[in-house]
């Protein structure tokens, strides 16, 4: 019999490794799409299971959502590979549902279709009152 784990808090970057490894055959992803796949994980974390997936802050800044953590992943490149330093099995299966989802849902969009997606929701319009168009301020988004 197989044990199922329940959902715990995990880190982004388990998420991002499973992104990677099941996203159109394990497929490099571009880099700001990353963050946006990542934050539609914690919305339908947060809206099917009422807990985060994750602890990492997502911001809202004048060029979109960004996650810090996940920056190193990609920084000076275009696309995230392989190397993020997640593990895939932190990961419950419910877990793993909710990014099959948000994978079978968002996965085909661009990075430019999710951030309209992205900023069409009240969390982004809310955090985006507190950013100043082409400023370097950033806001939390809420989990609320």
């Amino acid at each position: 019999m197989t044990k199922k784990r329940k959902s715990q808090i995990v880190s982004v970057l388990d998420v991002a490794s499973y992104i990677l490894a099941n996203h159109y055959n394990n497929t490099p992803i571009p880099a700001w799409k990353m963050h946006k796949l990542a934050y539609y994980c914690q919305a339908w974390s947060l809206a099917l299971e009422e807990v985060p997936f994750f602890d990492e802050k997502i911001l809202a800044t004048s060029k979109g959502v960004v996650i810090n953590e996940l920056c190193p992943q990609h920084f000076n490149q275009l696309y995230v590979g392989g190397s993020t330093i997640g593990n895939l099995n932190h990961l419950s299966l419910r877990q793993v549902d909710t990014i099959d989802y948000v994978i079978k849902i968002y996965g085909d969009k661009s990075a430019d279709e999710l951030d309209r997606l992205i900023a069409s929701e009240a969390p982004w319009q809310q955090a985006k009152k507190n950013v100043k168009a082409n400023s370097k301020d950033v806001c939390e988004i809420s989990l609320d």
